[in-house]
């Protein structure tokens, strides 16, 4: 099991100990199995900051919250150095109830839990946050700064291939080593570096140093914007146009982080997209003649081909290994194991991404930039341009 999965049955499990003690905490002792709410109340805040948050997760939060409200004159109670004198009817109904919430949830945990990372893929990651907007520009995040980006790059560990870093790009003369082809991709709000994080695992060990950028860090509007996309799609096809407008400001903020036409002309760079932010990759992709190509996970590629990938959900990463219950919720066909031990969309979309940008890069030696843009300049859009399309 992962992490989040194991703290998320700590939860519960301190849950139901506070509710259980009802039936062998005799009259006249300290009822010191109380606290174990508060306790757990504070870890199911802790693990929110830790992981995404997500149904399941929100589920616990609520329950756990719920349990401290009605266990309050209970804490009041062993604060205040009183003995049990007796349990209300209230209370015993409430944590009846709340006992097989708990199992109910417990359930979904487990057979919702994601798939474990492949050991099979070698690869150095490296995870860091970044502070600024796509207008100011991006830096690095300080002490006590809250976060606008978080960023996970990865290449592949039998390599010497310097990693890309912020202002020093360009290869240095005295390593032996050029730099991989860079990728960088922007996650759909549907989605984020975890998500997608056997997707670029996966790619970087072919060859390629993948960044993955998820600007979607505020957790009540990235919420709200998930469960609209899940629970009132005709809601959330209102607000195409603007999140398809923003991805490309994105991926332009990311290339200028790391030093733009400045340091990346000499760079093999590439753009990943999926969902809505296949518009800002194409749009960038145009604007800027030092980016190589781009490819979109069951979309269009800058070659001019269309890629499929069997059950693939736009916008939301391989579910099956790193949501399952959001895979079980989208599937036409609900199954109660959603889960895909086999990886098959990580390894899919990773060769077939491989396979598309290797030919983007024996094209592009083969034919001058600026011939390249020419030739696919009329499907390309620009952000402004989107905005106009999306809304007519």
């Amino acid at each position: 099991m992962t992490d989040s999965v194991i703290i998320d049955l700590l939860i519960l499990g301190l849950l139901l100990a506070v509710n259980m003690r009802l039936f062998f905490v005799a009259r006249g002792q300290r009822d010191a199995i109380v606290l174990l709410a508060p306790v757990a109340f504070v870890i199911c805040i802790v693990s929110l900051l830790a992981w995404d948050i997500s149904l399941p997760k929100g589920g616990i939060l609520l329950l756990s919250f719920l349990v401290l409200l009605e266990n309050s004159h209970g804490l009041w109670r062993f604060f205040n150095q009183l003995y049990i004198d007796s349990f209300s009817p209230l209370l015993w109904l409430v944590s009846i109830v709340n006992i097989l919430l708990i199992l109910a949830i417990g359930f979904v945990v487990v057979i919702f839990r994601p798939v474990l990372p492949s050991q099979d893929v070698e690869v150095e990651l490296k995870n860091y946050l970044l502070v600024g907007t796509v207008h100011s520009g991006l830096a690095p995040r300080g002490n006590f700064e809250s976060v606008d980006v978080r960023i996970l790059q990865s290449k592949p560990a039998d390599t010497d291939s310097p990693w890309t870093e912020r202002g020093s790009s360009v290869v240095n003369p005295q390593r032996a080593e050029p730099h991989l082809p860079l990728v960088l991709w922007i996650t759909d709000v549907r989605s984020s570096v975890s998500r997608v994080e056997p997707i670029a695992t996966t790619l970087a060990s072919l060859g390629y140093e993948v960044v993955v950028a998820d600007f979607n860090q505020n957790m009540v509007l990235s919420s709200q914007l998930r469960l609209q996309s899940l629970f009132f799609a005709d809601d959330f096809e209102k607000k195409l146009a603007t999140l398809q407008r923003e991805s490309s400001f994105q991926y332009e903020a990311i290339l200028n982080y790391f030093g733009g036409e400045k340091d990346l002309s000499n760079r093999r760079v590439l753009l990943l997209a999926d969902g809505y932010t296949s518009e800002g990759a194409k749009a960038v992709c145009l604007m800027n003649e030092y980016v190589a190509g781009y490819y979109t996970i069951d979309g269009e590629d800058s070659l001019g081909s269309y890629n499929t990938i069997p059950d693939w959900a736009d916008g939301f990463g391989p579910l099956g290994e790193t949501a399952p219950w959001i895979n079980y919720l989208v599937m036409e066909t609900p199954l109660l194991e959603s889960r895909d031990e086999t990886r098959f969309h990580s390894i899919a979309v990773a060769q077939q991404v491989h396979r598309v940008f290797s030919d983007i890069l024996v094209t592009q030696q083969e034919v001058p930039a600026e011939v390249l843009v020419e030739g696919f300049v009329e499907e390309l859009v620009s952000p402004n341009q989107m905005t106009v399309e999306g809304e007519s």
